[in-house]
């Protein structure tokens, strides 16, 4: 991505005043027009991938303008009952852009840059905050590249192409005079020299996507800032109005895993510019990550409501007891990251024996929670009867709660995948 936006800035200077510096289509030159190529383009954006960039990104329009006409024209002057006449043209002027200008729409406002011949790229103004809306569209497929309508930009450029020619023309014209004795006629010629200005009045629209807003994440599991050590999944949700690059996830500073959704092609557009796009494509190293096809408003997890992409992440997470940090880095399309991080309370799963001094025939040990420890109702190892019945009243009385808060909780975040 970044070598791809350094060529296409590199590039934006010779786009300018070139002959044909896209491929225009070429045209015939006539009496009231001699140009043979003029075109006015939106070519990229820097940096852009397919048709989206980044509110971070500080993006620049790279835009181009050709021109190209032909040292001389000649062409005939019909006449009726007289030789033909010349209208010729001849050293012509360098080409000259005039009476440009940018005008782009985000956000609801309207922004207008005016342009001269040589100014490229233009840095874009993209700072404001989206409103809270409900029209976000989301065009995904998993064969393309992701075309994320967050916002849109849309953008107008206009301006004039001129050059100057010397031009001499040559007519005849039959005329009678009265003479002695009768009528004259015949062919009489006029010429006229002098200079004329061809100009051409060129505009180009285009519309790009543009990711907004920082990434909301909430932890699946675990759920709370406690865990047993050994291998657990870490799981999460991402809430994303931007595309991620790679996800990363880091323990006491040290990499655990990470995950890349989309694979980037790289392709040379019409005007020599390298154009990227992002294909569905998901791959990890002690991670997995699925993007979800829909976007969903999880007013109730996220602090605006707004749409988001639900994106799911899984790493394996091994860990010795004690008190802990994880720590995530959330890289956009763009290079720009989001980072999260968490402290978790790592603990021994503990075994625990029959109370036999207690009276406790059933091998149920009911005990009390803390800050660090959560309450806990385990049946023995050691003994292999089954509780009863009072036990396992109780047992239920104390879990049920729990197991379907936390189906619920799980039941809903899956719906966003």
């Amino acid at each position: 991505m970044e070598e791809a936006s350094a060529h296409n800035l590199g590039i934006a200077k010779s786009l300018l005043g070139a002959k044909d510096a896209c491929g225009a289509t070429t045209r015939a030159p006539s009496q009231d027009d001699l140009f043979e190529v003029a075109d006015l383009r939106i070519v990229i954006l820097a940096p852009q991938v397919g048709n989206v960039t980044s509110n971070r990104a500080a993006p620049q329009l790279v835009w181009s303008w050709s021109a190209s006409l032909p040292e001389t024209a000649e062409f005939e002057i019909a006449s009726e009952n007289c030789p033909d006449g010349v209208e010729e043209y001849y050293n012509p002027s360098e080409p000259e852009f005039a009476n440009g200008a940018l005008e782009y729409s985000y956000l609801g406002e309207v922004k207008r840059v005016a342009l001269g011949g040589g100014d490229s790229p233009v840095q874009l103004n993209l700072s404001g905050e989206a409103e809270e809306r409900t029209d976000i569209a989301l065009d995904f497929a998993h064969e393309s590249a992701p075309e994320l309508a967050y916002e849109n930009l849309s953008m107008k450029l206009v301006g004039e192409i001129r050059a100057r020619y010397s031009y001499r023309k040559s007519t005849y014209e039959y005329v009678c005079h009265q003479l002695q004795g009768g009528i004259g006629c015949g062919c009489e010629s006029e010429a006229e020299f002098g200079m004329r200005t061809f100009r051409m009045s060129l505009s180009d629209s285009r519309t790009f996507f543009v990711e907004t807003e920082p990434v909301e994440e909430v932890w699946l599991n675990p759920p709370l800032n406690s865990r047993l050590a050994g291998l657990e999944n870490g799981k999460l949700a991402f809430f994303a109005r931007r595309m991620p690059a790679k996800i990363s996830v880091y323990s006491e500073g040290n990499l655990i895993g990470e995950a890349a959704p989309y694979r980037f092609e790289e392709s040379l557009g019409s005007c020599g510019q390298k154009e990227v796009k992002r294909i569905y494509s998901p791959e990890g190293k002690g991670a997995v990550i699925n993007i979800s096809q829909n976007s969903t408003r999880p007013f109730q997890l996220v602090s605006k409501n707004k749409h988001y992409v639900p994106i799911y992440f899984e790493f394996g997470w091994n860990e010795s007891a004690g008190k802990r940090g994880v720590s995530l880095v959330y890289e956009d399309c763009f290079s720009a990251q989001d980072n999260f991080s968490r402290n978790f309370s790592v603990r021994e799963p503990a075994l625990f024996k029959p109370d036999e001094e207690a009276g406790n025939e059933a091998g149920v040990i009911l005990r009390e929670g803390s800050e660090s420890l959560s309450p806990a109702l385990h049946q023995s190892a050691a003994r292999q009867e089954m509780p009863s019945s009072g036990a396992a009243v109780l047992a239920v009385a104390l879990l049920l709660p729990l197991l379907l808060g936390a189906e619920s909780f799980l039941r809903r975040a899956e719906r966003h995948f």
